[in-house]
């Protein structure tokens, strides 16, 4: 593919900023590239290569069909200096796709909470996570669950949703924005007897690489430290082979993170699923496949964007959740 060609070329060019410069590398992403992006004239564009590129506050002004991008067929017979400039430009786009994102404003981190069958020794329950997390879907279902689990015993649960954020991100926001003392005052000042870690889909439609799935939901884990069980949910099977960025600029370094972290690999799932458990064995964790076990064949559960479910669906997930996690009934 011309997409999987264009990834390699900007992940070589990251690598060579980097001072892992790989001329063999380059030589076959240039020979790669062309192929299908212009069907024969195709490739960065550079000043001194008579192109149409400028750079003007750290953007790389480019042009073409796929990333506006032109480059010439005389490129293939460029010797290593030009290469590393031409690389260097990449990294540059890289670079300002990844600062165009830090400055996009994100949601808000929000927080829904229910308490079912109150009374005073109530369950406390925290769930953490992603968009999955957001606006109590899996309310009451969840709660529900737990409390007949627990013999009637009433349940307070609550639901912080960092959207859009990957485990990287959602670990500095967490302890950022809600520091303990902060946090444990939704449940009248005690730490939760439990907490459920829903992330991992924007890691994978990301491409940000299992090492940094694995190390930053350990993170997360440690944050809470504290409380005596905490169990993360395996990421979700998503339609992540078809997802489309919001924008072009997502889409350059969702390609160029693929590459780089990646192999160019459509699916990540089971990667970054087995990165965790072989990175930190002694997490405890949740099997979201004995919800669903596959995207394929079951669309219908998912809403339209093939990342999120049906509101059908997440009450469902409440359920199993509250049916599945380990509950234990300390006074």
């Amino acid at each position: 593919m011309a997409s999987d060609s264009l990834g390699q070329l900007i992940a070589v060019s990251f690598r060579a900023r980097l001072g892992n410069f790989d001329a063999q590398a380059v030589a076959l992403a240039l020979h790669a590239l062309p192929g299908g992006l212009t069907g024969g004239s195709a490739l960065v564009s550079m000043p001194d290569l008579a192109c149409d590129c400028s750079l003007t506050g750290g953007f790389a002004l480019v042009s073409s069909p796929l990333m506006r991008t032109t480059i010439a067929a005389e490129a293939f017979a460029m010797k290593k200096t030009t290469a590393v400039v031409i690389l260097g430009s990449v990294a540059v786009l890289l670079g300002s796709v990844v600062t165009y994102e830090r400055i996009q404003k994100k949601d808000e981190p929000t927080i829904d909470c229910i308490t079912v069958n109150g009374g005073s020794d109530n369950y406390k329950l925290l769930v953490v996570g992603e968009s999955w997390a957001c606006s109590g879907h899996f309310f009451p279902e969840l709660p529900n669950k737990v409390s007949d689990r627990l013999g009637g015993r009433g349940v307070r649960t609550c639901s912080l949703c960092f959207s859009g954020r990957n485990s990287r991100l959602l670990n500095y926001e967490l302890r950022d924005k809600f520091p303990k003392n902060t946090l444990y005052e939704f449940f009248g000042g005690h730490k939760p007897n439990k907490v459920i870690l829903m992330n991992g889909v924007n890691d994978e439609i990301e491409h940000v690489g299992s090492y940094n799935y694995s190390e930053y939901t350990n993170r997360i884990v440690a944050f809470f430290s504290d409380v005596s069980d905490v169990e993360v949910i395996t990421i979700p099977r998503v339609n992540e082979i078809n997802f489309r960025p919001k924008n072009t600029l997502l889409y350059i370094k969702r390609l160029a993170l693929r590459c780089f972290y990646d192999n160019c690999r459509l699916s990540s799932n089971d990667d970054y699923r087995s990165a965790l458990r072989k990175s930190f064995p002694d997490i405890r964790m949740i099997e979201y496949d004995r919800f669903i076990k596959s995207y394929v064949g079951n669309e219908g559960k998912y809403a339209e964007d093939g990342i999120h479910l049906t509101d059908e669906s997440y009450h469902k997930y409440g359920t199993f959740i509250g049916d599945v996690a380990s509950i234990s009934s300390p006074p």
